[in-house]
């Protein structure tokens, strides 16, 4: 693809985009700070935040998905292992 032909992108997918580069560029300020100790534990805990909104946000978005041909996943990753999540009787 050109860099004319650029894609159309969904109004969640241009969120979810902002989002991550905006997340992208607060982590290495949030590392450094981590490693120097100066980070807060009120500090920490909104980062915290950030990331669980971010994580919710991509959880939406991929749930909105739909891969032509492709069966979807159960949410539980049992797909990928074979394995039975359920508690046992």
């Amino acid at each position: 693809m050109s860099a004319d032909e650029s894609p159309v992108l969904e109004p969640d997918t241009k969120a979810l985009l902002s989002a991550l580069a905006a997340i992208n560029g607060k982590v290495p300020d949030v590392a450094l700070a981590l490693l120097e100790g100066r980070m807060s534990p009120q500090r920490q805990r909104e980062f915290a935040d950030l990331l669980t909104e971010l994580a919710e946000l991509l959880r939406t978005h991929a749930g909105g998905l739909m891969i032509p041909g492709k069966p979807t996943e159960p949410a539980d990753g049992s797909a990928d292992t074979g394995i039975d999540p359920s508690p046992p009787p």
